[in-house]
């Protein structure tokens, strides 16, 4: 699987590197009071990056979510393991 991600990652940055050669057009970028002046392909690189990063942190409060979930059901296998290798208690009629 690394060697698979390996070549995927090359072939990433190859293409990265094409684009960001064919588009070297300078911008400007008007926010609100903001202004940023840089190249096509920059600009569109660090919009890019800042998409993935807010994802990634909306995605932390359901990541936390399954973590918890998961440390639950690891207590209750464990619970339920000691339960299955404890022998029965003996009953008298």
């Amino acid at each position: 699987m690394t060697i698979l991600s390996l070549i995927v990652g090359i072939i990433l940055g190859a293409i990265t590197v094409v684009f960001a050669l064919q588009n070297v057009v300078p911008i400007t970028v008007v926010f609100l009071s903001w202004q940023i002046n840089g190249s096509l392909a920059l600009i569109l690189v660090l919009a890019v990056l800042l998409g993935a990063v807010i994802c990634a942190l909306f995605s932390i409060p359901e990541l936390i979510d399954i973590r918890m979930k998961l440390i639950e059901a690891r207590e209750l296998n464990k619970k339920l393991e000691l339960e299955k290798n404890t022998p029965p208690k003996p009953t008298f009629y």
